[in-house]
């Protein structure tokens, strides 16, 4: 008990001294993420090295096989980009915390002042929530990931604590204090199934009840549900088109085994019949078809062509932007932004998405260009018609 106590008397402790910074905190993590990322896209006399490092982190997937040299040791310390599965776990277990914590202040009384605010963060959160638990399934379930497709390090650090704050940020200002948090926990472990009864009725008003935004929320509810319907279709086709893909290196793979093996073969064969003519020309017909087998089994070994494991996206949003799901990605958070009233946070959070992906879609169009000669001219990197 007394280990107990004191376990928890250093946690209130610690958020006591946490929970009033954590606003400036997260804007300061928003702002420093969005700069790195603009001061990269803007033709900027920006050190080289600061530039490839930030592109080096956005190197994922098929981007990883073009990486631009910076970090030095650190340059080709990588993860799968399976990986991204971590991402939504994280994400799901904070927000759900969050949730469980904030439905017990989140309905203040009518009338009362933020009331309405707090209403709103809690439909951003409970999008959320279907955000990161729909992403997690599509990645473990949808998604296939090549053997070669890594993201670096510091995209997988950079990703866990992104999922971590991005439901703290989502959260009011006005609840981050930890008079509010007492009070939370204190309503949620001390009045029995009879104050859980009065906080399922709270909650249910609070959804019932009129609010002056409902066009604001209907709109960005509306916003958020199509672009995650864009976003799952296109993963959808990303997904058939990697395992097409693996497919067809499987069979290049063992079509390259057996040709080996025939030309093993034949460099037998070839030399027991030249062995009447000499042990000269028998030697010289086994050196010639063990030098063809070695070049077979090379090629094998050496892993299939980038143009074997990825091709041309075709259909649907793809023939409009390379990129439609991130797209999709940059709508889902300028929804999230659109309920919460355009909050500074949510604001911030959408400007960094923003950046970030176009600095992702700009690199990708470049990759399929230079690997696809084909590649449609006319189609445009994230927004069709300006980028």
């Amino acid at each position: 008990m007394f280990l107990s106590a004191t376990l928890q008397e250093l946690v209130l402790k610690a958020a006591e001294a946490v929970l009033p910074l954590l606003p400036r905190l997260l804007r300061a993590y928003w702002i420093l993420a969005s700069s790195s990322v603009l001061l990269t896209l803007l033709p900027l006399p920006i050190p080289r090295a600061f530039k490839a490092a930030v592109q080096l982190a956005a190197s994922r997937g098929k981007l990883w096989h073009t990486r631009p040299l910076a970090l030095g040791p650190l340059k080709d310390v990588s993860v799968p980009q399976q990986f991204f599965e971590h991402f939504y776990l994280i994400g799901a277990l904070v927000n759900t915390v969050a949730l469980q914590v904030y439905i017990f202040v989140c309905c203040e009384e009518e009338g009362a002042p933020g009331s309405t605010v707090r209403r709103d963060a809690l439909l951003a959160l409970l999008l959320f929530e279907v955000h990161v638990l729909r992403r997690y399934l599509e990645t473990a379930y949808m998604m296939h990931y090549p053997d070669s497709a890594r993201m670096h390090i510091l995209a997988y650090l950079f990703g866990l604590s992104y999922y971590i704050a991005v439901p703290l940020t989502l959260l009011p200002e006005s609840v981050l204090n930890m008079d509010i948090v007492r009070t939370a926990w204190s309503l949620a472990i001390g009045e029995g199934p009879a104050h859980f009864q009065a906080v399922d009725t709270r909650l249910y008003q609070a959804v019932t009840d009129p609010h002056p935004g409902r066009a604001r929320l209907a709109a960005g509810v509306a916003l958020f549900l199509a672009a995650s319907l864009l976003q799952f279709l296109t993963h959808r086709a990303l997904g058939r088109m990697s395992r097409q893909a693996d497919e067809r290196v499987q069979e290049a793979r063992i079509k390259a085994a057996l040709f080996a093996g025939k030309q093993l073969q034949g460099a037998g064969a070839g030399g027991k019949k030249q062995k009447k003519g000499g042990e000269g020309e028998a030697k010289e017909g086994e050196d010639e078809g063990e030098a063809a087998a070695a070049a077979a089994a090379a090629a094998a070994a050496a892993g299939p062509a980038l143009t074997d494991v990825y091709t041309i996206p075709r259909g649907g949003a793809f023939e409009l932007v390379s990129c439609p799901h991130y797209l999709a990605e940059i709508l889902i958070y300028a929804a999230l932004a659109l309920v919460t009233r355009g909050s500074q946070g949510a604001l911030l959070m959408a400007a960094w998405v923003l950046l970030n992906l176009v600095l992702a879609a700009g690199a990708t169009q470049r990759w399929y260009r230079r690997q696809f000669p084909d590649y449609p001219p006319r189609r445009a990197a994230l927004l069709p018609g300006i980028f």
